[in-house]
């Protein structure tokens, strides 16, 4: 059997909290039906999880993630940070850690990091639209460590209607979400162009 890894890191986002898939199972499924090849998914993702409890949990499963021939990873870590207003010299030592750790444990994969979505209309307290600021310094120390580890950062090109509540992807988000980094990864395959934005 022909087959890649997809490893895709995160939060309740990631993890499809409210939907039955999350984007990482549409990726697979919209990625085998342009390839042809299958691809095996690790959800590396836990609801309420900050930076750096993330980066905490893969050292924990270390061993686990290593033995996957990992192609390709995704990032997408923050959006409970902005909520619990972790200090942003904070927040870089997390997520530079996680991205080190990440890269030393998927070797030769290639890889995005995702910037955190803006918050949309439906939110629930503790949420609130004045957390965006917050969420654009956030994305501001994304694409440094992205600069700094030579990866390109994805900004999610999403609308008010792929939300459930404001803050994580209905089940037209996740696929949307899917969509957009499976033409970035057949865009690096030579597979589709994506213009230039």
């Amino acid at each position: 059997m022909n087959w890649e890894t997809l490893a895709c890191f995160g939060d309740s986002i990631t993890i499809g909290a409210r939907s039955y898939l999350g984007y990482p199972e549409y990726i697979s499924s919209h990625l085998q039906e342009e390839i042809g090849n299958s691809w095996n998914v690790l959800n590396i993702a836990v609801s309420g999880f900050t930076a750096c409890d993330l980066q905490r949990k893969i050292t924990a499963d270390s061993q686990t993630i290593s033995i996957h021939d990992i192609s390709f990873f995704t990032l997408l870590i923050g959006t409970n940070d902005v909520k619990k207003s972790t200090p942003l010299p904070e927040f870089r030592i997390a997520y530079d850690l996680t991205v080190l750790k990440i890269l030393l444990l998927c070797k030769h994969a290639n890889g995005v990091l995702i910037s955190i979505p803006e918050f949309r209309k439906g939110l629930k307290y503790p949420y609130n639209f004045d957390m965006n600021t917050l969420v654009c310094e956030f994305n501001k120390v994304i694409f440094d460590i992205g600069q700094k580890y030579g990866l390109k950062v994805l900004n999610l090109d999403l609308e008010d209607k792929d939300f459930f509540d404001g803050i994580h992807l209905n089940q037209q988000g996740s696929f949307q979400v899917a969509s957009q980094i499976s033409n970035h990864i057949l865009n690096e395959k030579g597979l589709i162009t994506v213009p230039c934005t």
